[in-house]
C-alpha cells in the first residue's frame, strides 16, 4: 500500500492532465491529491523514527523496526508498482504510442478503482479504467496479455516452487521426528 501511495502520488505530480481527466477535478487539483497521498509514506517514516515504545491498537501490539527497514519498504514496494506498470506499459506500447507516465497514471488510478470496488482480482475494473485514461492505447489483447503476465505466469511459476518447497520441508520435519523418536541402542546407552 505504501509503495502504491507513493508511486500515486508521484503520478498525480508528474501527470495531472490525466488524473484531472478521469477524476473529473480541476487541473491544480491533482497537486494537492498527490501531496496528501505521498504524506502517507512520509507518515510512516516519521512514526518510525519517533515511536519508539510497540504501538497498540486495539487488542494487537505492533513493535516498530527501525528507520531503515520503513523507508526500505516503501522503496521496494514502490519499485515493484512501478515495475508493474511498466509492464502494463508495455503491451499497451505494442498496440498504440503512449508514454511510460500514462501507463503509470492508467495503473495507479486502475488500482485505486479496484480498492473501491473490492472485485476479486479487478476483474473488468482495470480494464475499464485503463480504457477510460487511454482510450486510444488500451486494447483487449493488450490487456489480456497483460493479466497473463502479471497473474498467470507468477501463479504457474509459484505453485510448483511452493509444491517442492512444502514436499521438502515435510520431510525435514519428519526426519527431526524420527530421529527424536529413535532409542539409543545398548552401547549408546551405556555410555550415556
Amino acid at each position: 500500500m505504501l509503495g502504491l501511495s507513493a508511486l500515486g502520488g508521484i503520478v498525480c505530480l508528474i501527470n495531472p492532465t490525466d488524473v484531472s481527466k478521469l477524476l473529473g477535478v480541476s487541473s491544480s487539483n491533482p497537486f494537492w491529491i498527490g501531496l496528501g497521498v505521498l504524506s502517507l509514506p512520509v507518515a510512516y517514516v516519521v512514526l518510525y523514527a519517533t515511536v519508539r515504545s510497540p504501538l497498540r491498537l486495539w487488542k494487537g501490539c505492533f513493535t516498530m523496526p527501525n528507520i531503515r527497514l520503513a523507508v526500505g519498504q516503501i522503496a521496494i514496494g514502490t519499485l515493484n508498482f512501478t515495475f508493474v506498470a511498466a509492464c502494463l506499459h508495455q503491451v499497451l506500447a505494442s498496440e498504440a504510442p503512449v508514454s511510460f507516465v500514462q501507463s503509470a497514471t492508467a495503473f495507479v488510478l486502475a488500482n485505486v478503482a479496484i480498492l473501491v470496488a473490492h472485485v476479486p482480482g479487478g476483474l473488468g475494473v482495470l480494464e475499464a479504467t485503463v480504457t477510460t485514461v487511454l482510450p486510444g492505447a488500451a486494447s483487449i489483447g493488450g490487456l489480456v496479455a497483460f493479466r497473463v503476465i502479471y497473474f498467470l505466469v507468477p501463479l504457474l511459476l509459484g505453485l510448483p516452487v511452493f509444491a517442492i518447497s512444502e514436499l521438502i520441508t515435510r520431510n525435514v520435519k519428519k526426519k527431526r521426528l524420527d530421529k527424536g523418536r529413535e532409542k539409543p541402542s545398548e552401547p549408546q546407552a551405556q555410555l550415556l
